[in-house]
């Protein structure tokens, strides 16, 4: 069984796994992008070094990206747990995912190997590398994306399945 089998096949008979499977994913992205938001935002108040040093991609100091960016990603979350509508939810999910991916392949074009800076001082104040949260950082990225093309392709089954 793959993937692709735990999707719908028409609108009345939706399965319950691709509808716990949505509300999961939603819940859990949600929830780890108001935990990834908090610690930026919580991180730019810090005085650590590396909140003053530029950023290569956008040349602003970290400390003001961490600020935009956990805006963009509590919203992201709000979003999550405020709209009804699962479809939305999963394209903004995948935007910004779609972006936290342009960003990387924009440090690895400038051969840029320092670990995110992601959490800033906070990776201190819990006890983990910044080799650590750079590799959660980057789970945390294959779950959003992993979960977005699971969806992308159960759509894509579904409005197949309709057209014949």
């Amino acid at each position: 069984m793959t993937v692709v089998d735990h999707c719908s096949d028409t609108p009345q008979t939706k399965t319950p796994i691709s509808d716990a499977f949505a509300r999961i994913f939603v819940a859990s992205s949600g929830l780890l992008l108001t935990a990834s938001a908090c610690g930026k935002m919580l991180s730019a108040t810090g005085r650590t070094p590396v909140l003053h040093a530029t950023d290569p991609i956008f040349s602003i100091e970290f400390r003001y990206l961490f600020l935009m960016v956990g805006t963009i990603e509590l919203a992201t979350a709000l979003f999550c747990f405020l709209v009804h509508e699962v479809g939305a939810r999963i394209t903004a999910i995948s935007l910004l995912a779609a972006n936290f991916l342009g960003y990387r392949f924009g440090l690895w074009m400038l051969n840029y190997h320092e670990p995110c800076g992601c959490l800033g001082n906070l990776t201190s104040a819990i006890g983990i590398s910044a080799r650590e949260a750079e590799a959660i950082a980057r789970w945390i990225l294959a779950y959003l994306v992993f979960g977005c093309v699971v969806f992308a392709l159960c759509r894509w089954r579904h409005l197949r399945m309709l057209a014949h």
